[in-house]
């Protein structure tokens, strides 16, 4: 608590913390850095701290995704050509 009875925000609560877990899942499992990105941006923005974190993660995760999709569509379009 501080000096006038209030509660102080730590860099616990602001979801700092999520959002470096999100940038590291954004790699591994990029839905799972996507939703901890948007949990963190929440979290951030609720405690009036820096969002930059929880953004880089949610957009790596993004990206991940869109290149995951591609990749799989390619995939299969290998796949069911060389079957032929």
């Amino acid at each position: 608590m501080s000096a006038d009875g209030g509660v102080q925000q730590t860099s616990a609560g602001s979801g700092r913390g999520l959002a470096i877990t999100g940038i590291v899942f954004a790699f591994l499992l990029p839905i799972v850095g996507l939703i901890l990105g948007l949990i963190a941006r929440n979290r951030a923005h609720e405690a009036r701290s820096d969002t930059r974190l929880a953004t880089v993660a949610i957009v790596i995760s993004a990206i991940m995704i869109a290149l995951e999709l591609i990749a799989g569509i390619f995939v299969t379009i290998a796949v069911f050509n060389t079957s032929r």
